[in-house]
């Protein structure tokens, strides 16, 4: 689940490091199938692994993310802003969760991605490259 978590809270938090690529903005270039190029964990570590290898989005505000195995990991509806992207899903253990992510940066073909996750145990500042 931690995995998870620190997925769609990368996808959801954006900044407001537009592009300049055509005016476009992430509303523009968000549906379609996003590939998990690399990430970063800070602090590193060791104990966490993105087992997530692609998230699909369509024109409809639905999601999905799916393992590296080709299994659907979660599934839910998103929201899209200028800095921004909100995931909404139900958790493997039935619970409704809420993510929001801050966009890094965007062009046509990527999208970078971070969100804070917040556990007992330490502070996480998860990075997500993502290329379509």
């Amino acid at each position: 689940m931690k995995q998870l978590l620190l997925f769609f809270f990368s996808f959801v938090l954006m900044s407001s490091c537009g592009s300049d690529d055509n005016d476009l903005r992430p509303a523009d270039i968000i549906v379609g199938n996003w590939t998990i190029e690399k990430y970063k964990l800070e602090p590193e570590d060791d104990e966490l692994e993105i087992t997530l290898s692609n998230m699909v989005c369509d024109a409809a505000s639905h999601f999905t993310v799916y393992t590296r195995y080709d299994d659907v990991a979660y599934e839910g509806t998103y929201e899209i802003g200028d800095d921004y992207i909100r995931l909404e899903y139900v958790d493997e253990d039935g619970k409704a969760q809420k993510i929001l992510a801050q966009i890094l940066d965007y062009s046509e073909n990527t999208l970078v991605i971070t969100y804070k996750y917040e556990d007992s145990k330490q502070d996480i500042k998860l990075t997500i490259w993502l290329k379509k």
